[in-house]
C-alpha cells in the first residue's frame, strides 16, 4: 500500500491513525494497492475537519431569590443548556434564568459537526426572614426570654427599640420593659436582597403586693387589707375563705378594700385565707391574711 495526502502525508500501512487533526490534514488521501503479482489499484477518501466550538458559558453571577439572571454562552451554532428548568429557553446562547437555588448550568456548544462543553455558576441568596416568636405576658420588675429566628443568606439581625433589653444583636436576649413594649426584630441580607421584619408583644401588668396582714380595728392604721395597684385590675375576682373553707368576703374589681368584717360585722381574729383571679392568662394568686386587733 501507498498512500499520500494533504501535508505531504505518507504511509505504507494499510490502516492508519492521524493524530491532533488540524485543517493541514483536510483533504482527499490516495491509496494504491499493489499484489504479489505486480497488479495494482487505486482508490481515495476525503477527510473533513471540522473546528471545535470554544464553548463558553460565562462568568459565575449571584442573586437574590426571586430575581432572573442572563446566561451568557457563546463560540458556536448550536446551544444546549442544562438543567432546562426555570430557563427562558434552553437552545439559545443567552437564555433568561430564575433559578430558586444555587445552580451549576452546563452549556454544550456545537457547529454541527463537533461539541464542547462548558459550565457556569449562578449563585442564589436566600431572602432574609424574621421571626420574633411568640408573645409574652409578665409582671413589672419581671423578666422574659425572646425567643426570634432568622434565615436567609449572608444577613445580620437585631431588636428594636435598645431598651430593657440584655443584647440587641442576639436571638434570644432577655428583657425586661417596666411598661408595655412592642420589640422588633430586623434581618437584613448584606448583599442588598431586602429586609425583613417581626414583631413581639409584651405586656406588662403591675405587681401586685398582697398584705399578709391587717388589724380593723378602727384606730386609723391598717384597717383596710390595702392591695396595692389592685385598682388596674378593674375584672379581678377577690375571695376570701375561713378555715372551713366558707367564703366570707367576694368582690369584682377591688374599689372598696375589705375591712375585715361579714355581713358588717367583724370577723374573729384569725387566719383566713384568699385567692385572686387577675382574670388576664396570669395565674391565680392565693396565700393567707392574718387579722388582729
Amino acid at each position: 500500500f501507498q498512500w499520500r495526502g494533504p501535508n505531504l502525508f505518507q504511509t505504507t500501512q494499510s490502516n492508519f491513525t492521524i493524530n491532533s487533526l488540524s485543517p493541514k490534514n483536510e483533504g482527499y488521501y490516495y491509496v494504491k494497492a499493489t499484489t504479489a503479482t505486480g497488479c495494482t489499484n487505486t482508490d481515495s477518501v476525503y477527510v473533513s475537519v471540522s473546528p471545535i466550538p470554544l464553548a463558553n458559558a460565562g462568568t459565575s453571577q449571584t442573586i437574590c431569590a426571586g430575581n432572573s439572571v442572563v446566561l451568557r454562552g457563546s463560540g458556536g451554532e448550536k446551544y444546549k443548556w442544562e438543567p432546562s428548568a426555570n430557563l427562558s429557553s434552553d437552545t439559545i446562547p443567552q437564555p433568561t434564568a430564575t433559578p430558586t437555588d444555587s445552580t451549576l448550568y452546563y452549556l454544550t456548544v456545537s457547529n454541527g459537526s463537533c461539541s464542547r462543553m462548558d459550565s457556569v455558576m449562578m449563585n442564589v441568596l436566600h431572602l432574609p426572614k424574621a421571626n420574633a416568636g411568640k408573645s409574652f405576658t409578665i409582671f413589672e420588675g419581671d423578666q422574659v426570654q425572646l425567643n426570634g429566628s432568622a434565615a436567609g443568606d449572608d444577613i445580620q439581625y437585631f431588636w428594636t427599640p435598645n431598651y430593657n433589653i440584655s443584647n440587641p444583636n442576639i436571638l434570644d436576649p432577655f428583657v425586661y420593659p417596666t411598661f408595655d413594649t412592642t420589640y422588633v426584630l430586623h434581618v437584613i441580607s448584606q448583599q442588598g436582597c431586602g429586609e425583613s421584619d417581626s414583631k413581639t408583644f409584651i405586656r406588662v401588668y403591675n405587681k401586685i403586693s398582697v398584705p399578709n396582714a391587717f388589724s380593723p380595728n378602727g384606730d386609723g392604721i391598717n384597717d383596710f387589707w390595702e392591695i396595692k395597684d389592685l385598682y388596674t385590675y378593674p375584672t379581678a375576682d377577690v375571695s376570701v375563705f375561713d378555715r372551713n373553707g366558707q367564703m366570707i368576703f367576694h368582690s369584682i374589681g377591688y374599689g372598696k378594700p375589705w375591712d375585715g368584717t361579714i355581713n358588717e360585722k367583724p370577723v374573729p381574729i384569725g387566719t383566713y385565707y384568699y385567692i385572686i383571679n387577675l382574670k388576664n392568662g396570669t395565674p391565680l394568686r392565693s396565700g393567707s391574711v392574718l387579722v388582729i386587733r
